[in-house]
């Protein structure tokens, strides 16, 4: 029998059971357990090499037979009874008895030390009825519990990995049987070598087959990859272009608002100056219209006095009355009062914002009863726009060197530069 056990693990089925058919069966059967279990293990193996399906109903037949055969030996309660009886179920078609009969079993902490087998006895019976979700499970559990258990021979974990390659988890499926040959290797159980050398080829063109697709899918993003690499730079180099015309039109923008901001200014002062001329104007209209009407007046009534003296036939008395009229100075003290009146009307502050431009000892002080001394008119009539010497003379009835004069002198009287005095003059507002 130790020699038939050694053939079947060396994978010589046939001389393992040519062998055991030597000794005498039947009475070998009936009183020993482990020739119940090396034919049905033999068997088993001879099961799993069959490719005729006579062959292979013969062999379950057998299978069986042996199982019934150990099951009359086992005591109840063991695990032996329980996983023969499983056994036996499961030979008769009643999957589902033979599943609940483990689990129960799987639950009872007395069968503990044989959980690893019971994790995968259940497996097989799952995966028999075609569920593979709680087959994987039970293979998970069980080769867990080998890893646990340091065991270095077992089935669970190249189950385990044979079904996770042909449900296309093949990295995982390939780490799996690796584990299991390194521990075959390490366990020195070369009967078990056959078994995984018929899964490596397997696997092994399954994991090359996924390095290749993960290679071309590698390839395929890192051109896609560079593509978008280059797109972002076309799209950088394209935004800083549009970017710096961006700023550069800002830049302009910008300078056509300061611009525009200036000659608004400019403007607003255009605006405030025309404003100022109109009251100006306005004002001095209304002052012309008013000197002129006197004027009429004064000529109506002249020419009056003139009638009837001259009527009158006394040429004494007119030539007396015309040098009367001629030593009369009240018509050009009238219109300067006037020009005074309404100058301060426009600009009210205009005595105290002149000062305010000369030093503190050189300020004009007006006299009582006067409105503007010679020199306040001089510079009233530049901030009215008036320059030219000569028309200010001729509006004053001051010589030109008079005029110049006084200008002259109020130069030399200002805080700032001299020349800036009539600029300065024309910022004094009404």
């Amino acid at each position: 029998m130790n020699k038939a056990d050694a053939l079947n693990k060396m994978g010589y089925y046939n001389e393992a059971r040519e062998l055991l058919e030597q000794m005498n069966t039947e009475k070998q059967l009936e009183s020993d357990t482990y020739a119940c279990y090396l034919f049905h293990t033999i068997y088993m193996s001879l099961y799993n090499e069959a490719t005729i399906p006579q062959q292979k109903h013969a062999y379950r037949e057998k299978m069986a037979y042996y199982t019934k055969q150990a099951l009359q030996h086992a005591q109840p309660d063991t695990y032996s009874y329980i996983s023969n009886y499983s056994l036996q179920l499961q030979y008769q078609g009643k999957t589902d008895e033979a599943i609940n009969l483990l689990e129960k079993a799987y639950q009872n902490d007395k069968y503990e030390n044989d959980k690893a087998r019971l994790e995968y006895s259940l497996a097989c019976l799952y995966l028999e009825k075609n569920d593979t979700v709680k087959g994987r499970h039970y293979l998970i559990l069980s080769s867990i519990t080998d890893l646990k258990n340091a065991k270095k021979v077992y089935m669970s974990l190249q189950s385990l990995a044979m079904l996770l390659y042909y449900q296309g988890d093949i990295e995982r499926a390939y780490i799996y049987i690796s584990r299991a040959l390194e521990d075959i290797s390490f366990g020195k159980a070369r009967y078990r070598f056959e078994d995984l050398t018929n899964y490596l080829p397997i696997i092994s063109a399954g994991n090359r087959q996924r390095v290749t697709e993960e290679r071309k899918t590698s390839l395929t993003l890192i051109c896609i990859l560079s593509a978008v690499t280059l797109l972002l730079i076309i799209a950088c180099f394209i935004i800083y272009k549009k970017n710096k015309r961006l700023n550069e039109a800002k830049t302009t923008l910008k300078e056509q608002c300061d611009q525009l901001r200036i000659a608004s200014e400019h403007l607003q002062q255009m605006n405030q100056q025309i404003i100022e001329k109109d009251h100006i104007k306005e004002e001095y209209i209304g002052m012309l219209f008013n000197l002129c009407s006197e004027y009429i007046q004064k000529q109506q009534t002249l020419y009056k006095q003139l009638n009837r003296i001259a009527t009158s036939g006394h040429l004494s008395d007119l030539s007396k009355f015309i040098s009367e009229q001629q030593g009369k100075s009240e018509d050009l003290k009238t219109f300067i009062h006037q020009f005074d009146t309404i100058f301060l009307t426009i600009f009210p502050d205009f005595v105290k914002n002149f000062n305010a431009l000369l030093r503190p000892e050189e300020q004009i002080k007006v006299k009582e009863g006067e409105l503007l001394t010679p020199e306040l008119r001089i510079y009233a009539l530049l901030r009215l726009g008036i320059n030219d010497n000569s028309k200010i003379a001729s509006f004053l009835h001051y010589s030109l060197q008079t005029v110049y004069n006084y200008r002259m002198k109020m130069r030399n009287k200002t805080i700032s530069d001299k020349k800036d005095l009539a600029v300065q003059i024309l910022s004094i507002k009404s």
